[in-house]
């Protein structure tokens, strides 16, 4: 049943790729599936392409990824210069995807000889050359993350991805698994590490799009509603209303269906979970587990949501397009409380809602997300990106035939199944201007976070025309198909090869002043 529906879907979603999909040496099973493990990530169609190594040599590794605080990574010097030991969470990907109708013990054993070969420090990487280049990377990632004592373990997880039955896995499977897990953590060092079993059930319901209107049951409100003041007519106030909610109604709003948490209502939210370890944490969970959790609502600083729509009524609020901007660690941590002890809890917290009533560009949404996190860290890009600006190039990127999805919310469109190939984000935008209209390529291929951050600004102006953005956007994704094909040709140096997966930026530069014959 499940494999013919993700056979059709691979068959839809690939109708996106022409290019990649009328490559006979394409593998459009694999292509897929990564792209709908990276889903939550921020990742671009030529990162997850590059972290394809699949072929002979792969070493049963078909695919790696690194991320730091959901951003790829690709580059060491990159890895080093956003790598806070106190703040930063790593996660690594490791995918084997086949389109096989069963689990097979043999793709185990190859992951298990591949990862010997990449921790055994002493020997020389052995595979293709793709896989020695993500392997170096992976051991120089390894080997700084020990060295620098962080306070976060590595979140390492292998994915083996087939058209088989996961209620079918025999028990020769979990010995060589846990053969995997053992090397790791003896000799590795990599505590927090997972394997993952994908069959065509759960590929399917990877596929999934979320819904991101759900109504939340409140026990008492305070409405603060400015349109509906005849002598107040400053269109920049927001409505909402301050509620609060009992902890188990809390739960069931946080969750989806299948009772998980939801992530996506976190993709605003500045910080990402920091774990159970976390001390902040741990005093939650201890006053929700405590006689005191009656007094959980006035102990706790409470939840904050951005919603694009508020509809209030006695006993509940309904939510359009949704976020909590902050409560990341106050939500994971009630979830927790209740998923592990099985039972609801007796605590109410407080809710403050926001309404932006349909009107995201609002210029004070970026207040509003900066002072209701204040006490942190802020990723500015998170903030930057929300500007009216960038919204309005939003709606100007859905305009014509030739349309794309401007995405100034992390994986917005993405979790909506918008192709990949048709979406923009702000700091691949900042970099093809920075590049390619202001001649500045090779400055703009290293650190894209710290220079969106400092120069944001002077690349993202109303007297611009949102036509140029635009139009690096085409040429980009243009060229992207270009350059792909040119990989195709098996004879192509490693001098080339070298010039497409890292100049890219030099390559249009240069494509538009030829175009343009200046």
């Amino acid at each position: 049943m499940f494999k013919n529906l993700v056979e059709g879907k691979i068959d839809l979603f690939m109708s996106n790729f022409p290019d990649l999909k009328n490559n006979v040496n394409f593998d459009n099973f694999a292509f897929y599936s990564n792209c709908k493990i990276l889903n939550p990530f921020e990742i671009d169609l030529d990162e997850i392409l590059d972290g394809d190594i699949d072929g002979g040599g792969d070493n049963g590794i078909d695919a790696m990824y690194f991320f730091i605080d959901n951003v790829c990574i690709s580059d060491f010097e990159d890895f080093k210069k956003r790598f806070n030991p106190k703040l930063s969470k790593i996660s690594i990907k490791l995918i084997q995807s086949k389109k096989e109708n069963g689990f097979k013990e043999t793709s185990l054993l190859k992951i298990d000889s591949g990862l010997r070969n990449i921790f055994d420090f002493e020997k020389d990487l052995l595979g293709n050359d793709d896989f020695k280049r993500k392997s170096e990377l992976l051991r120089k990632i390894c080997y700084f993350w020990h060295e620098s004592e962080s306070e976060f373990e590595v979140d390492f997880k292998i994915y083996y991805i087939c058209l088989g039955d996961k209620e079918q896995l025999v028990e020769g499977h979990t010995s060589k698994e846990n053969s995997i897990l053992n090397f790791l953590s003896s000799e590795a060092g990599l505590k927090n590490v997972e394997i993952i079993y994908i069959g065509q059930k759960e590929l399917y319901a990877l596929d999934k799009t979320f819904n991101y209107n759900k109504t939340l049951n409140i026990k008492g409100k305070l409405d603060y509603d400015y349109n509906n003041v005849e002598e107040n007519g400053d269109s920049e106030l927001f409505d909402g209303v301050i509620t609060i909610v009992d902890g188990s109604d809390f739960y069931e709003f946080i969750t989806d269906d299948e009772g998980n948490i939801d992530e996506h209502i976190f993709e605003t939210n500045v910080r990402d979970f920091q774990g159970d370890s976390n001390e902040v944490v741990e005093n939650i969970k201890n006053t929700i587990n405590s006689k005191k959790s009656r007094n959980f609502w006035c102990m706790n600083n409470g939840i904050t949501i951005l919603s694009s729509s508020v509809k209030a009524r006695n006993k509940s609020v309904s939510l359009k397009n949704y976020n909590i901007i902050n409560g990341c660690q106050t939500s994971h941590s009630i979830y927790n409380s209740i998923k592990m002890n099985d039972a609801k809890k007796d605590f109410d917290i407080v809710v403050k809602i926001i309404s932006a009533n349909d009107n995201l560009e609002n210029p004070n949404v970026i207040d509003v997300i900066k002072a209701t996190n204040s006490q942190i860290a802020i990723d500015k890009t998170v903030i930057l990106s929300q500007s009216y600006f960038h919204k309005a190039l939003e709606d100007y990127f859905k305009q014509g035939e030739d349309y794309y999805f401007y995405e100034v919310r992390n994986n917005y469109y993405r979790r909506q199944g918008k192709p990949l190939n048709k979406i923009m984000s702000p700091k691949k935008l900042f970099q093809l201007v920075r590049s390619i209209y202001f001649h500045k390529p090779s400055s703009s291929r290293t650190s894209p976070t710290k220079l969106f951050i400092d120069e944001e600004g002077k690349y993202f102006k109303k007297d611009y025309e949102l036509f140029y953005y635009k139009f690096v956007t085409v040429l980009y994704f243009k060229i992207s198909i270009l350059l792909r094909s040119f990989k195709k040709n098996k004879n192509i140096s490693k001098e080339y090869l070298s010039i497409i997966n890292n100049g890219n930026l030099h390559i249009i530069r240069i494509f538009l002043s030829l175009l343009l014959n200046s």
